[in-house]
């Protein structure tokens, strides 16, 4: 009975919290005086990239940072994705076929992301492209002279991910900020005796360059 009052009690403070954060946000949007601009995200990458959660949030967590209202205003992301689909197949654009691939199709000009950002009826787009370098392989592999064990292996994969990103002015169609970084990731995998995974898990070594990408990235909006 104690732990489901407990329980109990600290939903009840997570709630509260949660309702304060955005009682905040709701009156600092209702006091700013100033002009809102509107910011549209596009995420142009391989399948894999754009169709992950963890990779989207972590997406929408850093523009949220990066542009804070009542400055700005976010659109929903579902809803740049889907014109920035239909731009490509109107304009005969390649997609992005492969799940994870350093080619991903041909590459958005400046002229398409204003283009892209005019439909969505936006300020600004936030464009971030990522890449990769491909998976590459390590193996290694020992023998444990105790008959239960055996031989054990090990497998490595890395690679490296690189983030472009640009901040674009619809109306006029310039950069009005540009970053790039890489960073790497791994994972690796371990058998003994034959029991175990024998490859790597390939969404954990992109999830982890591209948090790294994301959480290095400094850009100051404050003055658009």
């Amino acid at each position: 009975m104690k732990k489901i009052l407990l329980v109990l009690m600290s939903l009840c403070m997570l709630s509260s919290v949660c309702f304060a954060s955005m009682a905040d946000k709701v009156n600092a949007i209702s006091s700013y005086t100033g002009e809102t601009k509107k910011v549209s995200i596009l995420l142009d990458a391989p399948s894999g990239y754009a169709a992950s959660e963890e990779i989207v949030d972590m997406v929408q967590t850093k523009a949220d940072e990066m542009f804070p209202t009542p400055k700005f205003l976010i659109t929903p992301f579902e809803d740049s994705q889907m014109m920035k689909t239909i731009y490509r197949e109107d304009n005969g654009l390649s997609t992005m076929p492969e799940q994870w691939a350093s080619s991903f199709g041909q590459a958005l000009k400046s002229t398409d992301i204003q283009a892209i950002g005019k439909s969505l009826n936006t300020d600004y787009i936030l464009f971030i492209q990522v890449s990769d370098s491909g998976p590459n392989y390590s193996h290694s592999s020992s023998f444990i002279p105790i008959p239960i064990f055996g031989s054990v292996s090990s497998t490595k994969a890395t690679t490296n991910v690189t983030c472009n990103i640009r901040v674009m002015d619809v109306n006029t169609g310039k950069y009005v900020v540009m970053k790039s970084t890489t960073r790497s990731g791994e994972s690796s995998s371990t058998m003994v005796g034959g029991i175990g995974s024998s490859s790597p898990s390939f969404e954990k070594v992109y999830l982890e360059a591209i948090e790294k990408c994301l959480f290095e990235l400094d850009i100051d909006t404050s003055k658009l």
